[in-house]
């Protein structure tokens, strides 16, 4: 899906928290059509992604850069050895600018997925 994309910057226009983030949406997306998708979950900014969907829907081309944050995400958590988030590390991982969104689809993805 992301070999659509044109770096239109869509996307990072219309995320609501993208002005706060290092690397906003569409280098996200840049960095997976470059085959660097591997360092994405080095990158703060997929933490900062509200899953909101506002990049989806802007997208002329209907790339789905919050799918893109999702695995990076999940990649992330397995590099750490779980993919469960359980509730006595979240005060380690909550930081003054976290979307409380970003937490419940933590706990979404729990022993369920």
């Amino acid at each position: 899906m992301v070999e659509r994309c044109i770096q239109c910057g869509r996307c990072s226009a219309n995320c609501p928290v993208a002005v706060d983030m290092e690397n906003p949406p569409h280098k996200w997306v840049y960095r997976a059509l470059q085959g660097e998708g591997g360092t994405l979950p080095e990158m703060e900014s997929i933490w900062e992604c509200l899953s909101c969907l506002c990049c989806e829907a802007r997208c002329p081309r209907g790339v789905k850069p919050a799918q893109v944050a999702e695995e990076a995400r999940r990649m992330a958590m397995q590099i750490k050895g779980t993919d469960d988030l359980l509730p006595e590390e979240v005060s380690n991982l909550v930081t003054k600018n976290m979307p409380q969104q970003l937490l419940v689809a933590a706990f979404r993805k729990g022993r369920s997925s």
